[in-house]
């Protein structure tokens, strides 16, 4: 080889020749290193020789691993999806190697980048390990700044998967290890980051806190880019709480930064920004003023079309606040071009609902129309090609207000023209929102499908999306370049000829594979549809959709349907959440005394009447006509999912506005949930040729939480108990790591109440189980009491061969994070040993049950301020693709008394008078309706049924 002894420096004055070593002499090198930075000669470095000795294997290996990393990093440069996957192997192989010698240093930066590698690639829960397995390293390192990086990058990937929360965790224990180093500028970027987050959710005031602290900290460095920038998150943060002026105030001393720095695309960009602050505050002639500025800059920009189109958008959003929509769209569709011509499609399409919303207000809905299913196709269009199902759960949570702005448009288009269907096309686009919202739950819950699945079809799926992906990438570097129209064709040919091989094997998993097809690739019904296979003469629909400037509801009879305009989303979740805390304040609340928890009864039952009524009025009063005492089948939106129906006043009309009594809609209707109309129909298809189970009902109560339960005491050894031994290898076989982290989040999610969360035993858990299978024949039921209540029962096959199922235990319906709702079974074994017992939202879609029934008792609700995804939808329709296509839950925690005597009732009606369980559940809401000590809503309103009501 050769050792160079002297480089080349700047100024082009040549070192001297290589000094050139023999083969025998080939080593390892020691070098010293002396730089003359300062002095006649600056850029020259003198290499001086100090030791030359033999290679080890360590020695070589220890190359071989800088090789191989140095590799992947080269592959990673090249951000494709193959390069990607080559970078991977080469750190794999890397780590490996650095493994074998021991050196943790290294494997840390090697996990880094290959984390980093990952989450390029969109694989989040991968790039999640091994950001994990590098923070144990630096931990066993005691090296703080690495430390503090692990936790930066987790944050990082926390904020993609939508959980800001968890990023903010994550991320304020990075902020505390740069300060404990001082890190200043890492410090700064911390702070920074994490006031983004308090930001993101709504934490307005707090994210001002870490601005103000950031700024502090880039003026003492002297770092005039930092300061600009957090001036510019000061002015967002006002500008996102509607205070313009406050806006102004911050983008304009970012504006004066940029300008002394002369960095003329950051002032162009906040010069367009100030210009949208002033059309909101009404100036008029500053916004122009402003607006000309920024294209003036915008236009000298070479080079950097992503700051001129922002800058033009900008400036489009500022004529559309002046109300001049024609020159908005002519500033909208300048970034549309340039979108179109690089292939950015995500931009493309929301640049397109830019102009469609121009187009609605200027009236031409029909144009509108046209911008906005083209921006949607796009979107969706890009959804299906993600690979990675935590980018796609992200990806697909921001489609919403974009299909809530196609369902707006379309109910304004009936309005101006009541006969031309746009009302039914709106109903029928909301029932695929519906079923949208539930795949994307399914994709964020990481629910892996394997009930009559074709795998291998499946596998084909796959291997042509990878291969469309990958092609697409292909394509946008092509449109990004210089190309041949030739050239472009032939790409783009290429993508059809996949796209139409994709459209064959789905139908294919279509037919092989409906269940899975049904739930993964839901095809939602028409109207028609909806009126011939799931209502019936004495039934109607009343399907709701809340939106951020209106909601509508749907009325829809076999012969008919009639569409309203309702309040916006905010005031309709408001008044429902006032009703539900009315619901629950019969919940006993530890940090009162007696006398004050019967004040706060007293206090919700007088005002229950009057809030209950605005709410009923707000959602029923414009259909109240057509009502009658018919069925009503409730396909709810947002916050009204977690709130039953049965226990709202019938809606006042002229003729009962005079009467002063509380008559509840449960009196006159039978009253059934569904998670869309579309989901019964699917049901009554899977279900129409099932043979029903042989036994008659399973109870799974009363199981055992905490290791100092008393039972635990009295209980016999593990070993001598057979059920225990099989239910224990179930156990250990299908067990997740960290399950009690698991169930901590979740209890903290659902009550709030953190690492202090806990479960208390359900005493009359026990007695409604004696209660149910006393009604039921002999030898026909199954009574899974304390250990045996437990998670390897609940997935095993046992509970198949029984017609009705039913969970006396804590339940968790989680508003927010859908994924961690689930089912708490014995968390102990008869020996006290911690064991997993939380059946989570994943595993139950992967239950097999033979059920016409599946009841879900003593649930408990996490009804944030954010409504996200479906969470008892989520629960309900999984134990329907399990098999049980009607789930009966709580939407609270009840009395355990009151649950336990309607389900006496409910049972009798089911088991002994044969009733259908929604007609069964109705006559035993009404009867405790009828009895003074349970009359309260609390005791009983609190189940609902879903699903199939006949």
């Amino acid at each position: 080889g050769k050792l160079i002894t002297e480089v080349d420096n700047p100024n082009g004055t040549q070192g001297p020749e290589p000094v050139h070593i023999t083969a025998e002499a080939t080593g390892i090198y020691r070098l010293e290193v002396r730089s003359f930075e300062k002095g006649a000669l600056p850029g020259r470095y003198e290499v001086k020789l100090v030791e030359l000795r033999l290679a080890t294997q360590q020695d070589r290996d220890r190359l071989a691993a800088r090789r191989a990393f140095d590799e992947g990093e080269r592959l990673n440069g090249q951000a494709t999806r193959d390069s990607f996957e080559a970078a991977i192997k080469k750190y794999e192989e890397s780590l490996s190697l650095y493994r074998a010698i021991g050196d943790r240093s290294e494997q840390f930066t090697v996990l880094i980048g290959t984390g980093n590698t990952h989450r390029a690639m969109g694989e989040l829960q991968k790039a999640l390990e091994r950001f994990n397995q590098a923070l144990q390293i630096a931990q066993a390192l005691g090296d703080k700044f690495r430390q503090g990086r692990s936790l930066e990058l987790t944050a990082a990937v926390y904020r993609s998967l939508g959980e800001p929360e968890a990023a903010l965790q994550f991320g304020e224990e990075a902020l505390q290890l740069y300060q404990a180093v001082g890190e200043k500028i890492n410090e700064a970027k911390m702070l920074s980051y994490n006031g983004g987050i308090y930001s993101v959710l709504g934490e307005q005031e707090r994210a001002r806190e870490y601005y103000d602290r950031v700024m502090r900290l880039y003026q003492a460095l002297g770092d005039k880019y930092g300061e600009a920038n957090t001036l510019r998150s000061l002015g967002y943060s006002y500008h996102l709480q509607d205070e313009p002026h406050k806006a102004l105030e911050y983008f304009n001393r970012a504006l004066t930064i940029w300008q002394l720095i002369e960095n003329k695309n950051q002032e162009a960009l906040v010069q367009s920004l100030v210009s949208n602050e002033y059309a909101r505050a009404g100036e008029r002639q500053k916004a122009l003023d402003h607006a000309a500025q920024a294209l003036l800059l915008g236009r000298a920009i070479i080079g950097d079309k992503n700051i001129e189109a922002a800058v033009l958008t900008n400036i489009g959003h500022t004529y559309y606040k002046l109300g001049e929509f024609e020159k908005a769209l002519t500033y909208y569709n300048e970034p549309l071009r340039l979108w179109q011509t690089v292939g950015n499609k995500r931009n493309e399409a929301i640049t397109l609902k830019h102009i469609s919303s121009a187009l609605r207000d200027q009236g031409r809905l029909a144009e509108a129309q046209v911008s906005i299913e083209k921006s949607i196709a796009l979107l969706d269009f890009m959804r299906d090609r993600i690979r990675s199902p935590e980018l796609q759960s992200s990806f697909v949570a921001s489609l919403f207000e974009y299909y809530e702005f196609y369902i707006d448009l379309m109910m304004r288009l009936h309005v101006a023209n009541p006969k031309a269907g746009h009302d039914l096309a709106a109903l029928a686009f909301t029932e695929k929102v519906k079923l949208r919202s539930l795949v994307e739950l399914l994709t964020q819950a990481r629910v892996d499908l394997r009930q009559g699945v074709d795998g291998a079809l499946l596998d084909r799926e796959r291997s042509i999306n990878e291969r469309i992906t990958a092609r697409l990438d292909d394509l946008t570097k092509l449109l990004k370049g210089t190309h041949t129209e030739a050239r472009k064709v032939a790409a783009e040919r290429e993508i059809d000829a996949l796209e139409d091989e994709h459209r064959r094997v789905q139908a294919e998993i279509r037919e092989h594979s409906p269940r899975y097809a049904a739930l993964t690739e839901p095809q939602p019904l028409g109207v028609k549809e909806i009126q011939q296979q799931v209502l019936d003469s004495n039934t109607i629909l009343l399907e709701y959709a809340l939106g951020d400037e209106h909601s509508y509801l749907w009325a829809v009879t076999p012969d008919g349907v009639l569409s309203y305009q309702l309040p916006p989303k905010a005031e309709v979740e408001a008044q429902a959440r006032r009703v539900y805390q009315l619901l629950i304040a019969r919940q006993p609340a530890p940090e009162l005394t007696t006398a004050q928890q019967r004040a706060r009864e007293t206090a919700a039952d007088t005002q229950y009447q009057t809030q209950a009524t605005i709410l009923s009025n707000m959602l029923l009063k414009p259909v109240a006509a057509q009502l009658g005492t018919k069925r009503l089948l409730i396909v709810a939106d947002g916050a009204l999912q977690y709130l039953p129906f049965a226990v709202l006043p019938v809606p006042q009309t002229q003729a009962t506005e005079k009467e002063n009594a509380l008559r509840l809609l449960i009196v006159d209707h039978e009253i059934v949930s569904l998670p869309s109309a579309s989901v019964l129909a699917v049901l009554r298809r899977e279900l129409a040729d099932r043979q029903p189970a042989t036994k008659m009902v399973a109870v799974l109560a009363d199981p055992v939480f905490e290791t100092d339960d008393a039972r635990v005491k009295l209980s016999p050894t593990s070993s001598k108990s057979p059920d225990s031994k099989q239910n224990q290898r179930t156990q250990t076989a299908i067990a997740s790591p960290s399950p009690s982290l698991m169930l901590k989040r979740a209890l903290g999610s659902v009550r709030g109440e953190g690492d202090h969360a806990s479960l208390r035993r359900l005493l009359f858990s026990r007695n409604e189980a004696e209660a149910i299978l006393s009604m039921t024949p002999q030898q026909s039921g199954l009574k899974a009491l304390d250990f045996r209540a437990n998670r390897g029962l609940a997935m095993s096959d046992e509970l198949s061969q029984y017609r009705i199922v039913h969970f006396s235990t804590h339940g968790l319906l989680d508003s927010r994070h859908p994924e961690l709702s689930g089912l708490v079974l014995s968390l102990v074994n008869e020996s006290g040993q911690s064991q997993e017992g939380f059946l989570r939202l994943h595993e139950i879609y992967n239950l097999r049950l033979n059920a016409d029934l599946v009841v879900l008792s003593a649930c408990q609700t996490g009804l944030g301020k954010e409504v996200k995804g479906e969470g008892l939808i989520g629960l309900t329709r999984g134990f329907m693709y399990a098999g049980a296509p009607r789930v009966m839950a709580s939407l609270w925690e009840v009395d355990d008394a009151a649950t336990a005597e309607l389900m006496k009732r409910f049972y009798r009606g089911v088991l002994q008078e044969k009733l259908p369980p929604a007609a069964a559940l109705r006559a035993a809401q009404v009867e405790m309706l009828k009895k003074r000590h349970w009359q309260s809503p609390y005791y009983w309103g609190a189940f609902v049924l879903q699903g199939e009501w006949r």
